[in-house]
């Protein structure tokens, strides 16, 4: 993680502290046995104050801009879980894009996110997870920004957190998808 932050095409120097979060042995996306998974935090002390977040290592090693600190570690691992699948089957279509057939499909999720009780929602992407249809959209929640999710089976709700660097709506498409990945493959 330290030498992965160091990097120039990342954050250039190494952290001035870091921390063990959580490690655990699981299933991941794009590997046929369990890896070894770390979660770290780290913290950068700058002139202009103090940086910290969490990254993972083990499958890979990555951080986000976004705010992870105060995710559980298996909101965490879910985050990198969706950033880091592939699949032939997980696509995603920006709202600008989309046909009359995907908006469709879209209404019909967007409907339930209103019917319970989002407001101000704003379409972002539809997701194709493995044939199922995933809305994605910032809303709000009693007042609180964030990200509201549908499928068929349920909504999710990921609040923004931090409004310097929020979880936005990628971060928490990553979150849904890496949640049910991780859940498949890691019972």
């Amino acid at each position: 993680m330290a030498a992965w932050l160091s990097d120039p095409t990342n954050l250039g120097v190494a952290p001035g502290e870091m921390e063990l979060l959580d490690q655990r042995r699981q299933y991941w996306p794009g590997y046929d046995e369990p890896v070894e998974c770390y979660l770290f935090r780290f913290r950068y002390h700058l002139p202009q104050g103090s940086y910290e977040n969490v990254g993972i290592a083990g499958p890979m090693a990555h951080a986000l801009a976004a705010d992870l600190n105060d995710l559980t570690p298996e909101d965490t691992y879910a985050v990198f879980a969706g950033w880091h699948a592939e699949h032939d089957e997980i696509t995603e279509v920006d709202v600008r894009e989309m046909t009359q057939w995907v908006r469709a499909e879209a209404d019909r999720l967007l409907r339930r996110l209103s019917d319970a009780g989002f407001e101000h929602i704003k379409p972002v992407k539809l997701g194709f997870f493995f044939g199922e249809r995933v809305l994605v959209t910032a809303a709000r929640r009693d007042g609180e920004p964030g990200t509201a999710v549908a499928d068929v089976d349920q909504e999710y709700w990921i609040p923004a957190g931090d409004p310097q660097r929020p979880i936005g709506p990628d971060e928490a498409y990553w979150m849904v998808k890496g949640r049910k990945l991780l859940q498949q493959f890691n019972p």
